[in-house]
C-alpha cells in the first residue's frame, strides 16, 4: 500500500493525487493505532455492519484488524518512500534519462525507484517491532484471539513462559525481517556488495 500511493504521490506531484495521499499520511502518522481501531469498529463493524464485534477466531474476521495495523503503518513509510522518489527524481540521472528521451514514468519506476527504496526497506525492518508491539492492542480491541492477546493475558496472569517465548519469536522474527531487508538491499545496490578494507 505505501509503495503504491508513494509512486502515485510522486507521480502526480503539487496535484490533487499527491495533496489527498500528502492528508492521508499526515493523519495517519498523527493517530495512534487503537484509535484507528476504534474508529473502524465504531464505523465499519457498529454503523456499517461490516464484520463483527465479537470475534470468533475465523480467518475471515482478522480482514479489519490487519488491514488496520497496515493503514496505520502505511501512512509513515509512504511520507518516507515520497521524499526519497521525489529526491531521485531530482537527481542527475533522472535528468539524464528524461533527457535521452526516457518518459516520467519510466524514470520513476526504473530509475527512481531502485535508489529510492533501500531508505524504505530499512524503515520498513526497523518496523517490525512497532507491527509486534501494536498488535496486541488491535486484537483486544477486535477480540482476536492472537498471539498479542494471549500474550497479554499472560501478562496480567504472569505467566513467565508465555511472555518468555513471545520475547523469543518477537526476536527471532526481527532478526529474519532485518536479514531479509539486508539481503534485498544488496540485490537493489550493487555498491553495498563492495568490499571496504
Amino acid at each position: 500500500m505505501a509503495l503504491v500511493l508513494a509512486l502515485i504521490s510522486a507521480a502526480y506531484r503539487d496535484r490533487w493525487p499527491d495533496r489527498l495521499i500528502r492528508g492521508y499520511t499526515q493523519i495517519g502518522a498523527a493517530l495512534p493505532t487503537f484509535l484507528f481501531g476504534l474508529l473502524a469498529l465504531q464505523y465499519f463493524v457498529v454503523g456499517a455492519g461490516v464484520g463483527q464485534v465479537l470475534s470468533g477466531g475465523a480467518l475471515s474476521m482478522a480482514l479489519l484488524p490487519a488491514l488496520i495495523i497496515g493503514v496505520d503503518r502505511a501512512a509513515g513509510w509512504t511520507q518516507l518512500l515520497r521524499a526519497s522518489l521525489i529526491d531521485a527524481m531530482n537527481s542527475g540521472y533522472a535528468h539524464v534519462s528524461r533527457a535521452r528521451g526516457a518518459r516520467r514514468r519510466r524514470t520513476l519506476l526504473v530509475h527512481a525507484l531502485p535508489n529510492a527504496a533501500l531508505p524504505f526497506l530499512t524503515a520498513i525492518g526497523v518496523s517490525i517491532g512497532a507491527l509486534l508491539g501494536g498488535s496486541p492492542i488491535i486484537e483486544e480491541l477486535f477480540t482476536w484471539p492472537g498471539l498479542g492477546s494471549f500474550t497479554l493475558s499472560a501478562l496480567t496472569a504472569r505467566d513467565f513462559p508465555v511472555i518468555q517465548a513471545f520475547v523469543l519469536i518477537s526476536a527471532l522474527l526481527y532478526t529474519t525481517a532485518s536479514l531479509l531487508i539486508d539481503l534485498a538491499a544488496l540485490a537493489l545496490d550493487p555498491r553495498l556488495r563492495e568490499v571496504r578494507t
